[in-house]
């Protein structure tokens, strides 16, 4: 059974091509697939652990690198991921199963993963959790991740601009302007267009620019323009439109119209988080990368 039971190296270094993976995980595996017949396995790096093997024949310990466990796919979505390993219960150490989903939300330990000891359990788990997420789920997802990261990093230009200059000299300057100003029967002032305070005019000049795109992104966001894209780790896009409410997936790049591959082209270039003409990216934050694979954009219209 475990032969036809097929994991997915292919996005790994070429060292990992030759390790092996833990008998007790195919097993897993092979019955997982006979519950969740569509579900694809990817092993991750994170999956392969340094473990001392004993050979009783000639009585010698060697080192050997394993998979102990995988990340689970279905149609290009990550469902969560699924581990064997060993536990200290009951006065002794048993082998656990663990099942790792989005849909699992715990307030102790590991807050999206169950551990059990009986298989029987774990598939149970498995055939409840193991579900895509529907349409209003991913728009929920989409919405809220873009409007989260873009809310932050429009407070961070904005304490840029701030930064730039002495806003208290700025504000003692226009006081005193219009002291003056009234002083001569005239209800306007002039100020000039950069303040007075500042002191790299470069630095300035970038972070209010920074901060104006951002403006127009969170202004849009607000009324229902432009679009939220999800990039998934399989190279998968899913495009959701703030007007219509509605998402489009497409398989890969090529899939999409042209309009879209040409703004979303544009930011291969950029880095994790950076804005262009066309809108802002968001990459995988680096030290959470593992557990939120997904890359996010926000497209003007």
């Amino acid at each position: 059974m475990t032969s036809i039971i097929k994991i997915d190296r292919s996005k790994l270094p070429t060292k990992y091509n030759e390790v092996e993976v833990n008998p007790k995980l195919m097993d897993f595996l092979a019955q997982v697939q006979l519950a969740k017949p569509l579900v694809n396995f990817v092993a991750h790096a994170h999956h392969s652990y340094t473990e001392t093997i004993h050979t009783p024949v000639d009585d010698k310990y060697e080192q050997k690198t394993i998979f102990r466990g995988v990340k689970v796919f279905e149609n290009g979505e990550e469902l969560g991921s699924l581990f064997v390993g060993k536990r200290c219960m009951n006065g002794g150490r048993v082998d656990v199963f663990e099942v790792s989903s989005f849909r699992i939300s715990k307030m102790r330990g590991d807050e999206n993963t169950t551990v059990t000891s009986n298989i029987k359990v774990a598939l149970r788990k498995i055939k409840k959790l193991f579900i895509g997420r529907a349409d209003q789920e991913l728009i929920g997802e989409i919405a809220k991740t873009i409007r989260d990261r873009t809310d932050s990093l429009h407070g961070e230009y904005r304490h840029e601009v701030s930064w730039s200059f002495d806003d208290d000299g700025e504000g003692m300057n226009y006081a005193l302007l219009g002291y003056l100003a009234r002083l001569k029967g005239e209800s306007t002032i002039s100020l000039p267009v950069i303040p007075a305070t500042v002191k790299d005019q470069k630095k300035y000049l970038t972070a209010c620019s920074n901060y104006y795109e951002s403006e127009q992104i969170v202004n849009g966001i607000k009324n229902d323009k432009g679009y939220g894209v999800l990039l998934r780790p399989d190279g998968a896009y899913i495009i959701y439109s703030y007007a219509t409410k509605t998402l489009a997936r497409y398989k890969s790049f090529t899939d999409m119209p042209t309009d879209f591959q040409t703004k979303l082209g544009v930011f291969k270039l950029l880095q994790s988080a950076e804005m262009c003409q066309f809108g802002v990216m968001f990459k995988p934050e680096q030290y959470m990368a593992e557990k939120y694979p997904n890359t996010y954009f926000y497209l003007k219209e």
